[in-house]
Formats: C-alpha cells, structure tokens, sequence
C-alpha cells in the first residue's frame, strides 16, 4: 500500500519534466513513466497536460489545475448520442463494426455489446492452425498469433456450460 507522500511523489510534475527532458516523444515518455513508477499510476491525460506546457516553454510547476475545466473524452459521451454519430457510419455499421469496437477501450466495448446482434447464422470451421467464424456471409479467421487457437480446447466445455447444442450439421470440429 503506498504512502501518501508516494502518491504526492507520483503526481508531481518534476517527475513528468524529468522525462520531458530526455527529447523522446510523448508516448515513449509515458510509458517510460509507467515502467519506472508503477502502472497507471497517473493517466496519460494528465502527464500529457504537463508536457505540452513543458513543449510550450511554460515550466510554472505550481499551476494548479483544479481551476481548469473538467477535461471530457469520447468515453464521457452519453451511449444514445454516440449511438447517433455511430449511425453516420452507414446501414450496417453495427454489422461492420462491432468487432473493431470491442477492441478500442472497454465503455466502446460494453457499447457494441449492447447492440442486438442481426445474423442469423453462425458456424465455425477448425483447421490445425486457424479457427474460422463465419456470421452469414462474413468470416473471421483467427490464426496461430490469436489468444483464440489458444483456448479452442477449452470452446466444447464453454458451450456445455452455457448449455448451447450444437446442430449436428454444424461445420464444427474440437480435434
């Protein structure tokens, strides 16, 4: 458990000037921040803030922020109007990409999952290196580098527990 004097530590923008100086661009910064303090110990928005005023010339370290209005991300936006700027992105967008949306951060995730899904058939193919996922008409092929091939045994017994049958015309195999 850390001390309050480690938090106040971590949060002190002498650290983020520290790496400011070494030249590196900003993300290389934060990560070497992250690796050399502990993980998410202060979030990328907030060590962003001290190093653009640093890239400005602005080296003030006691500027307190709590003055400064609330900084809103995409995330911050209610579901229904990131539903409505989604729409924008065609007919079918929950089709075209509700997969990528669940790979972008996890409210973008809890969001495409929220969608009902619209296909009505799914099957899915095993080869020795590649598992094949077909919804309708659009197939996904996980390959070795995937954490998928990886728990594929595991697939018959995660069926069973959710007391799904496959058909027995399923293009389906475990071995």
């Amino acid at each position: 458990m850390s001390s309050k004097l480690d938090e106040a530590c971590l949060k002190d923008p002498k650290i983020i000037y520290y790496e400011f100086r070494s030249g590196l661009p900003i993300f290389e910064c934060y990560k070497n921040f992250c690796n050399r303090m502990e993980l998410d110990s202060i979030n990328f928005i907030e060590f962003e803030f001290w190093f653009q005023r640093f890239s400005a010339g602005n080296f003030d370290l006691d500027y307190d922020r709590s003055k400064d209005p609330k900084y809103r991300t995409i995330t911050d936006m209610p579901v229904d109007v990131f539903q409505k700027i989604c729409e924008n992105l065609g007919e079918d967008y929950q089709e075209d990409y509700r997969f990528v949306f669940r790979h972008v951060c996890k409210s973008f995730r809890a969001l495409a999952d929220s969608w009902i899904p619209t296909f009505t058939e799914i099957s899915i193919k095993s080869k020795s290196d590649a598992i094949i996922v077909k919804f309708d008409d659009e197939e996904i092929e996980y390959t070795d580098g995937n954490r998928a091939i990886k728990h594929w045994n595991q697939f018959p017994a995660i069926l069973e527990k959710l007391n799904w049958a496959l058909k027995e015309d399923a293009m389906c195999s475990f071995n």
